[in-house]
């Protein structure tokens, strides 16, 4: 890791991370970081800050089993309304599909001709529908997420398929998502105040699957991954955020950042040069939209001429490793105290201001550097 600082502008921190990812069979080795998706961005950001793997070799391989079923069982548990928009030629792409690569697959005769004319006229069930009206839509980024919008029987279902793999991942760490669930209860005042009745069973199924998968992060933050907790909160200064960046270490956040949390997508703009590395961010896209979150790893921020700005790397940007930088994003930090989620706190940070006590960032116990 390189940080930059510059003696004009204080206070001002900016860590320049090692493009890729660690390899995990030789820690001292970086590989090619795929684009994340969005089940696995959370992941996908703790691998730009990790050193190597902590905890037992058996929790790491419950954790590998996890995410290979989060990713490949969910799709196999959708109904056949929705397996057929898994067209063969889309087949690997299904999940990560946007909207340029799907306005591509309509130009493309091969493709088409793999229609019958019923299909092309909505005569018959077909995945063609839904493209074009995906393509023509800016709401959602990726095919995926479009689709389970689109067929609300199907939400349903993806739920409960994932909060299963979960429960199953979280018993055989010996907890459960209730048992979590009443720990939050008792220490976390926005849980009270959400859930009055204290029980399990009265909180709605979508809920129960986003705070199994918010509980299982959490679980492999600390188990798999061996991050601790920063201290930073949203309701602290930028001066704060500044120097905990700066005594910690790049921080991995969640919430609606990027470009899915916009109403909007417009192609992200160049904005400013930091040694060299661009940073860009997305413009005419002012209104957030409140959705089910995106983790970022928070590498810089700074105070300056009166603007509060926070710097971020984004897991759905790919990373090879023989390439010099990462492609860094800005938001002011008002933004980003406006739309941060806690760490067992799967909503943005109430307006009320109340803070999370389980903390909104993790940082490794060990800082990475550019060999």
């Amino acid at each position: 890791m390189i940080t930059l600082q510059s003696p004009l502008i204080k206070p001002f921190i900016f860590h320049r991370l090692p493009p890729g990812k660690p390899d995990p069979d030789n820690p001292n080795r970086r590989i090619a970081q795929e684009p994340c998706t969005e089940i696995t961005c959370w992941d996908d950001a703790v691998e730009t800050i990790r050193h190597t793997n902590e905890g037992s070799q058996g929790t790491r391989e419950l954790f590998r089993v996890w995410r290979r079923d989060t990713i490949a069982k969910i799709e196999d548990s959708l109904p056949s309304e929705f397996r057929q928009l898994n067209h063969p030629q889309l087949k690997g792409a299904f999940l990560e599909l946007d909207r340029e690569a799907a306005a591509k697959k309509l130009q493309d005769p091969a493709f088409m001709e793999t229609f019958t004319p019923e299909q092309k006229t909505e005569e018959a069930p077909s995945v063609l529908p839904y493209l074009t009206r995906f393509i023509t839509q800016q709401k959602f980024a990726n095919f995926y997420a479009f689709g389970v919008a689109s067929l609300p029987k199907v939400r349903e279902q993806i739920a409960g398929k994932r909060f299963h793999i979960n429960q199953l991942f979280l018993s055989s760490l010996s907890t459960t998502p209730e048992e979590l669930f009443k720990e939050a209860w008792g220490t976390n005042g926005i849980y009270r105040r959400k859930y009055t009745s204290g029980l399990w069973k009265d909180v709605p199924p979508e809920t129960k699957c986003r705070l199994a998968d918010t509980f299982a992060r959490y679980i492999c933050a600390k188990e798999v991954h061996g991050l601790s907790q920063s201290s930073w909160a949203p309701d602290q200064s930028i001066e704060q955020l500044i120097s905990e960046l700066k005594t910690r270490g790049p921080l991995v956040v969640g919430g609606n950042i990027g470009e899915a949390a916009y109403e909007e997508i417009a192609l992200p703009e160049c904005v400013e040069l930091i040694n060299g590395i661009p940073v860009y961010s997305w413009k005419g896209a002012e209104k957030p939209r409140y959705h089910e979150g995106h983790a970022v790893t928070l590498i810089g921020a700074k105070k300056h001429r009166g603007a509060e700005d926070v710097y971020y790397l984004d897991p759905i940007d790919e990373s090879k490793p023989m390439e010099t930088y990462r492609r860094a994003y800005k938001v002011s930090y008002e933004f980003l105290r406006r739309n941060i989620i806690g760490s067992l706190v799967p909503w943005p940070w109430p307006e009320h201001g109340e803070v999370s006590p389980q903390g909104y960032a993790w940082a490794a116990k060990k800082i990475i550097h550019i060999r």
